[in-house]
């Protein structure tokens, strides 16, 4: 029998392959057809940029854990009620990628598209970049997704939340600051105030 450590799992800065280690078959990094389809998008003006976010960019920094799928926030290159995604579903029906309920199926993973709002977008323009099998991509601050996650107020949220301030090194100047400017201040700490 395998004893395991009690220390939690962290993840090298540059390893963001680790976040479906279990799911992906050897040889085949999963997420790379979806992460070139994102990037052609910003190529060519579909979006100004994007960052991963939710479940799949909480994992950059925490134990893997169970997520429907990838949460792709993006700052709109046009503005107005359908907030560029118009474009983007066009885009990816041309390369042959069809949506299905929320999300959009490319090479089997779910790509969930979420315009941003001055919070996301805040967190999309100052998204580290991360490299993914040869393929650079941001993903959000571990504060941004802090603050994100407890403003959502779902129950999975609050877990994700617990999840990151226990395993992953939270600079909590940075987030009371997120947390601050944005307003959400008294209710994280209502709902957080161990670590406030």
């Amino acid at each position: 029998m395998t004893r395991r450590s009690s220390r939690p799992y962290r993840p090298r800065k540059s390893d963001f392959a680790r976040w479906l280690v279990a799911e992906t078959p050897p040889g085949r990094p999963i997420l790379a057809p979806a992460l070139t389809i994102l990037n052609g998008l910003k190529a060519k003006g579909l979006v100004v940029d994007y960052a991963i976010g939710g479940g799949m960019g909480a994992m950059r920094y925490t134990e893997p854990f169970t997520t429907m799928d990838l949460d792709v926030f993006f700052i709109p290159a046009k503005q107005g009620i359908s907030a560029g995604l118009p474009g983007i579903y066009g885009e990816l029906k041309r390369l042959g990628y069809d949506s299905a309920g929320e999300s959009v199926m490319i090479e089997g993973v779910p790509v969930q598209f979420l315009a941003t709002d001055a919070l996301t977008e805040e967190a999309v323009r100052k998204a580290p970049t991360v490299t993914y099998s040869g393929i650079k991509t941001k993903v959000m601050s571990a504060e941004h997704l802090i603050a994100i996650a407890a403003r959502a107020g779902r129950k999975k949220d609050m877990v994700r939340v617990e999840m990151m301030f226990n395993q992953a090194g939270i600079d909590r100047r940075k987030l009371r600051d997120i947390l601050s400017r944005h307003g959400l201040a008294a209710s994280f700490k209502k709902t957080f105030g161990k670590y406030s």
